[in-house]
């Protein structure tokens, strides 16, 4: 069984599911050729993958992990969410509505993520049988599960992004995908995480409060930086664009300011995961 996915896609997009004996798919390389062929027209960046299922008693599911480069140069987790609960039964987590947050340490759930989304905020704001936490298969997972073996699949994913860093320097936060399959644990995907970071700024009151104290320094300074060029060059266009260069130590500030918040946010997050 097959799964094509598109090298630039995300949530799913361009994604085909190929099951041997289904839609007359017979699983040879002539088919798959096929199937890019017709479906991709020769794209290039396609991944031809195998297609992973979940272990005997896992319905389909995936631990959203995120590492992150900490001002001391270690790399902490920030945070691991359980997604699952497909609908229909789907292929895969895009599908999911259920999320919970999970206490690595325990490997245990302790809580709903209904602070990711607007989305989850109504469909996790009610216990109903995604919350029962009485096991790991559909309907079971909630606060409670117990999933024994993700500590270590957490530790093997700061290693992975410290040997990232070897080759990527830049890349300071990392978000992983990772399941039990019937293989046994599997990585089956690995983003830099600037989509995934803003949203652990409201694991908890105490992220968020922290995020906005440390953030408002960076702000107000460029902000005050940016006034006091605009008073000496009053000649702005229409559109607000500054009509010359902007001051190398505008621009310095400007870079620097979002990285240093995202690592002292990512800090607290790392902290805040694991408290009750």
């Amino acid at each position: 069984d097959i799964v094509l996915k598109l090298m630039d896609g995300c949530l799913g997009r361009g994604d085909t599911f190929l099951e041997k004996g289904k839609d007359g798919f017979d699983g040879t390389i002539g088919a798959v050729t096929k199937v890019l062929e017709e479906k991709y027209n020769a794209t290039k960046g396609v991944l031809v993958l195998e297609w992973v299922r979940p272990a005997k008693g896992h319905e389909v599911h995936s631990f959203d992990i995120v590492t992150m480069v900490m001002p001391d140069q270690s790399i902490q987790l920030v945070s691991c969410l359980y997604w699952g609960h497909c609908a229909n039964g789907g292929s895969s987590t895009h599908d999911a509505t259920a999320g919970f947050v999970i206490d690595v340490h325990e490997e245990k759930v302790i809580r709903a993520a209904s602070w990711y989304s607007a989305l989850f905020a109504k469909t996790m704001g009610q216990t109903g049988p995604s919350m029962s936490g009485t096991g790991t298969g559909y309907g079971e997972v909630g606060s409670g599960s117990v999933f024994p073996g993700l500590k270590k699949i957490c530790e093997q994913a700061i290693a992975g992004h410290y040997s990232a860093l070897e080759d990527q320097p830049w890349l300071h936060a990392i978000g992983w995908d990772a399941m039990f399959s019937t293989l046994g644990p599997v990585f089956f995907e690995g983003n830099y995480a600037s989509h995934r970071i803003p949203r652990r700024v409201f694991l908890s009151w105490r992220s968020l409060f922290f995020f906005l104290w440390n953030s408002r320094g960076y702000a107000s300074i460029l902000a005050e930086r940016v006034e006091a060029h605009e008073n000496e060059q009053p000649s702005l266009s229409k559109n607000r664009t500054l009509s010359g260069p902007i001051p190398k130590d505008i621009a310095r500030a400007g870079a620097a300011a979002p990285k240093r918040v995202a690592m002292r946010a990512g800090g607290l997050a790392a902290y805040a995961a694991h408290a009750r």
